[in-house]
């Protein structure tokens, strides 16, 4: 904003997606709604202490300055935690050290009072039929493996 008392000024505080439309909005001049989740990054907000980012009704990541737990309930996925300071590049899984196992347990209560009960009525059933046309993929395309396979891999090799 070039007109903006703020111009120039940089944050390193931790936004995300749904902060945008409030602050779209004020900008503009209206008031977002009320059940509007987010915060004005026009003003002096202070970000979030944490973010969060979903995949389907199943997997969530959950991160703040230093840490990261990437937590799955599928059974055939696996949880993964990070120390990102010691560890930006997420080479290291520390989900089963001891050493943070009270850290994960506050990552993962984080997840539970961010979420709520139900957490899958805003999802897509990724199990529902496919429509059976060339421009469509199959499900089964195995990508989603492939690529599981070729991470596991890398993170074995710089252990």
């Amino acid at each position: 904003y070039p007109n903006s008392d703020r111009k120039g000024e940089e944050s390193t505080q931790f936004v995300s997606n749904i902060d945008l439309a409030p602050t779209i909005l004020e900008a503009c001049g209206f008031d977002p709604a009320p059940e509007m989740e987010g915060v004005d990054l026009g003003k002096n907000s202070k970000g979030h202490d944490k973010i969060f980012v979903e995949q389907g009704p199943y997997d969530v990541m959950v991160r703040d300055s230093r840490y990261k737990l990437i937590h799955s309930d599928q059974k055939d996925r696996v949880s993964m935690f990070f120390d990102l300071e010691k560890d930006p590049l997420e080479m290291v899984d520390l989900y089963d050290d001891q050493e943070y196992a009270e850290k994960i347990a506050e990552f993962e209560q984080a997840i539970h009072d961010w979420r709520g009960v139900d957490v899958f009525k805003n999802h897509v059933d990724e199990n529902a039929p496919i429509i059976s046309q060339p421009n469509v993929p199959e499900r089964g395309d195995g990508h989603r493996e492939m690529m599981q396979e070729y991470f596991a891999e890398g993170m074995k090799k710089k252990e």
